[in-house]
């Protein structure tokens, strides 16, 4: 209604005219936006009084930064690119406080905002003055060139009334009925959801409440496949986890017969072993989809949801989903799964065959909602196993995509693995900076490495394979991260490559790029 009016009383007027009738209706127009539409007046002071961005303190204009743009109710940004905004006025708050010459920046990273109230009272507390000075106008210039970046989704209120006070009203002005936790206050009286001609078509009731509207439609999808596929009989109804993934063929994920290369050793109510072919026996391994479908059981539950989703969420990000390629059949492994009739307490662990012994290689398991899939390693100077924890929350009632990672530590999680496996037993420094030096002792490229190198990676080129006739000159660039490797005092040598294939697969498509094996 808001939107109409405005349409009607100060948008149809020429160009010439428009401005001022804005200025002469300015505080109708602020007080119109603060209570009726779904971007509000950006002005506001520590009072709650609105008033132009030349009237607020730096501090103010941060606090009203998080209170429009992060869902505090929900511990979320609208979007992601709203929360870098804030980030980078903060940038801008520390460059006009800070006085002590190579000072580090408070912020170092964008994500320290996840949970923006620390960090900005952290930085308030740092620069007091920031509550008492009013906003310089090159500042100002500033703010309003980040609040109308293209590079970002626009910002969710107006931050001034000038000539192009159309653009910030209309631009980006409906995604709120696709978000409607994120709305001012959760007004829905804010609100504009488009009424497309299918929805028309069935509006026969004048001013028909919005739950009413929305009920019948709930309902009436529930009518319609209850008479499709049960003759409108509730007692046939199954009751089963999750909906979502492929239709369950149960005979094939019931018994092990027709999948080739597979024994099972031993079966009872408390374990189930599996032995895969050896390689050397000429047998083929079993199809990679039937035996994930296998492991993955007759009913749906974490471990179906696990193995066959198509998407793991992270954050707000869908990525595809990489877990069953850890689980993928391979020579020589044995697979036990513990409590396999009980999902609740099932663990599915898979063993290799490294140097004569047979150890963990990965490992799948669930406490609560969350689920742990961990892989292993034993490349350390003390020939320990040590392990890369994945934590993922289970949640059902997202039937298209139940598995999202837990980002909270997930890093410092990958990190702490990765000093295991090149440092073994060391202390882990907290507080390392991107700028400090690391020394290591020399390390000799010799042919003998590069030829192992090369048949690790699978890397058949004759320039590599030393002979009676000549010995090997140069390296493949690909060798270029075992002296790496050295000099960072890595303790598994270039034989780990072949054993850490499994973890190569899966960092390549799922984990961050810290680093490439």
């Amino acid at each position: 209604m808001l939107w109409k009016e405005f349409d009607d009383t100060l948008f149809s007027l020429p160009k010439d005219k428009l401005l001022t009738a804005l200025q002469n209706k300015k505080a109708y127009i602020i007080k119109r936006l603060n209570t009726d539409f779904q971007k509000p007046w950006f002005g506001k002071n520590a009072k709650g009084d609105p008033v132009d961005l030349e009237d607020m303190t730096y501090a103010e204009v941060l606090n009203r930064m998080v209170e429009l743009m992060y869902v505090t109710h929900e511990e979320r940004w609208i979007d992601v690119t709203l929360r870098n905004l804030t980030g980078d006025f903060i940038r801008r708050l520390e460059e006009r406080f800070t006085h002590e010459e190579g000072k580090k920046s408070l912020m170092q990273s964008y994500k320290e905002l996840e949970d923006p109230f620390p960090l900005v009272k952290n930085i308030l507390d740092a620069y007091p003055a920031a509550s008492e000075q009013l906003l310089n106008s090159q500042d100002i210039e500033h703010f309003l060139f980040l609040c109308g970046r293209f590079i970002q989704k626009p910002v969710p209120f107006i931050p001034i009334i000038d000539k192009d006070f159309q653009i910030w009203f209309k631009r980006d002005s409906l995604w709120q009925s696709e978000d409607l936790e994120a709305v001012v206050d959760r007004d829905v009286g804010r609100v504009c959801i488009l009424q497309g001609p299918m929805a028309a078509k069935h509006s026969k009731k004048v001013n028909q409440p919005i739950k009413e509207i929305f009920d019948e439609i709930h309902e009436g999808h529930i009518m319609e496949l209850k008479k499709r596929y049960y003759g409108d009989d509730e007692s046939k109804i199954p009751t089963i986890e999750y909906f979502g993934g492929a239709t369950i063929d149960k005979d094939a994920t019931e018994t092990v017969e027709g999948l080739d290369g597979v024994t099972l050793e031993s079966e009872d109510p408390k374990k189930k072993v599996y032995k895969l072919a050896s390689q050397v026996s000429g047998n083929p391994l079993p199809d990679e989809e039937k035996w994930i479908q296998h492991l993955a059981g007759p009913d749906y539950s974490w471990k179906r949801a696990l193995f066959t989703s198509d998407v793991v969420i992270q954050g707000r990000e869908f990525h595809k989903n990489s877990i069953r390629k850890l689980f993928a059949p391979r020579y020589n492994q044995r697979v036990e799964i513990d409590f396999p009739e009980d999902p609740e307490r099932t663990v599915i662990t898979v063993f290799s065959s490294r140097q004569g012994d047979i150890v963990p290689a990965v490992r799948a398991s669930k406490q609560g909602d969350i689920i742990e899939v961990s892989l292993f390693e034993n490349r350390t100077a003390e020939n320990k196993l040590i392990k890369l924890p994945l934590l993922f929350k289970y949640i059902p009632r997202v039937g298209f995509a139940p598995i999202q990672e837990v980002m909270e530590g997930r890093n410092d999680r990958i990190k702490k693995f990765y000093w295991q496996l090149w440092f073994g037993s060391e202390p882990m420094p907290e507080d390392s900076s991107v700028t400090d030096v690391f020394k290591s002792e020399n390390a000799t490229v010799d042919a003998a490495a590069i030829s192992e190198f090369c048949h690790s990676v699978g890397n058949r080129s004759e320039a590599y394979v030393e002979k009676v006739s000549r010995t090997i000159s140069h390296s493949p660039a690909s060798f270029g991260m075992v002296p790496n490797f050295s000099g960072w005092q890595s303790t598994f040598g270039t034989d780990g490559l072949c054993d850490c294939r499994r973890m190569e697969e899966y960092h390549q498509s799922h984990l961050p790029q810290i680093h490439r094996w």
